[in-house]
């Protein structure tokens, strides 16, 4: 149990996190696969004023140099 002042943030994290990790499976395997470009899924975060925090963002490029070096 997590012990908060604000647990609707706290869930919202929590789920956002969850949410992140699915969908970066998904979007580095069609970069891999060249369905897409990094630029056309990191530019839709732009265009809608969405930061991604840096920790994010090194697992992303950790992760699709890893599809990408699997791939060969």
């Amino acid at each position: 149990m997590i012990e908060t002042r604000h647990p609707n943030i706290v869930k919202g994290v929590l789920i956002g996190k969850k949410s992140w990790g699915l969908w970066l499976n998904e979007w580095t395997d069609g970069i891999s696969e060249g369905s897409f470009t990094r630029d056309e899924i990191l530019g839709q975060f732009d265009d809608n004023g969405i930061v991604i925090p840096e920790s994010l963002l090194r697992d992303f490029e950790n992760r699709l140099y890893q599809k990408r070096v699997n791939r060969r």
